[in-house]
């Protein structure tokens, strides 16, 4: 329900510790619009961000879920097209075969990522974070 949906959206915007979100596969929901208000949205390589996943938006858009490729080409859902679009911070590189195919490496890229943005969240007053977020969202009319 959207009343669940803003709780966290609420918790996220009056945090004040720094809020950093990591897409780590598949974010294709409602749920998804929660993290648009983290301080830093991080994504592996292959992973996607959208309020709807292919699937649903080929179906309700065209009745045909053989269509996700369509729909997925035009929401931008790849970490490239969303951090051109300055929707995500940053990538975090997957090994080329997959982050499945080699967790343990993966696990250490992603703690020496949230590490590394910690370390300059932490230096940033409370306020600042504050304000940046409620700008944020604002900006995205979430």
């Amino acid at each position: 329900s959207v009343a669940a949906l803003s709780e966290p959206i609420k918790a996220f915007l009056k945090a004040k510790v720094p809020v950093l979100s990591v897409v780590i596969g598949e974010g294709g929901s409602l749920g998804a619009l929660s993290l648009l208000v983290s301080d830093r949205i991080l994504m592996l390589s292959y992973s996607y961000l959208s309020v709807i996943s292919p699937e649903v938006g080929a179906s309700v858009l065209f009745k045909d879920r053989s269509m996700k490729k369509d729909i997925a080409k035009a929401l931008k859902i790849t970490s490239e097209e969303l951090l051109n679009f300055n929707v995500i911070n940053g990538i975090i590189e997957e090994p080329f075969t997959g982050a499945h195919r080699n967790p343990e490496l993966t696990i250490q890229t992603v703690k020496e990522a949230l590490q590394k943005e910690f370390e300059l969240l932490l230096k940033e007053p409370s306020e600042n974070l504050l304000k940046r977020r409620a700008e944020k969202f604002e900006k995205f009319k979430i």
